[in-house]
């Protein structure tokens, strides 16, 4: 079992739906995301869990509002909430997105690493896999050089 935090234990499959979806409102991907913004404009932050089983990723894991739901609730980064009739979700205002300025971009830049000499066929989850015991990573940028070998970008959390 895989404990997000000091709280319940999630199995791996719940802890796998909670990475990804806080990955999608993170402070990584949501200033960058012009779709997801656009979703959270319609409804003071709210996505139906309708839009959110169209993200491959996460559809990849599960279709289930029901298994996405219980994950969210037992997540303890505070950073989602669940509406009272658990069909929406949205990133909770209490965790607002930091301003994109330079101070911000200098300090993502300093705590970003590259990683190279992965096999060319290796994937996203190939790579996460390999990170799992590294320390926490905010985001993973997989990048192909002129050679056609990866340059891995990682972001660790501070």
């Amino acid at each position: 079992m895989a404990e997000n935090g000091d709280g319940e234990n999630m199995s791996i499959l719940e802890s796998k739906i909670c990475q990804q979806i806080e990955y999608y409102f993170g402070n990584h991907n949501l200033p960058r995301d012009k779709f997801l913004k656009e979703q959270i404009k319609l409804d003071d932050g709210w996505v139906p869990l309708e839009v959110m089983i169209k993200f491959n990723r996460l559809s990849r894991l599960s279709k289930d509002f029901g298994v996405i739901v219980e994950a969210l609730r037992k997540s303890k980064t505070g950073l989602m909430e669940i509406n009272e009739d658990k069909t929406k979700i949205r990133r909770s205002p209490n965790k607002p997105l930091p301003e994109l300025n330079d101070q911000y971009k200098a300090a993502i830049k300093n705590r970003s690493v590259y990683v190279k000499g992965f096999p060319l066929d290796a994937t996203l989850d190939d790579i996460k896999e390999w990170l799992e015991d590294k320390g926490p990573v905010e985001n993973i940028q997989m990048r192909r050089t002129l050679q056609k070998t990866f340059k891995v970008a990682l972001a660790m959390n501070s």
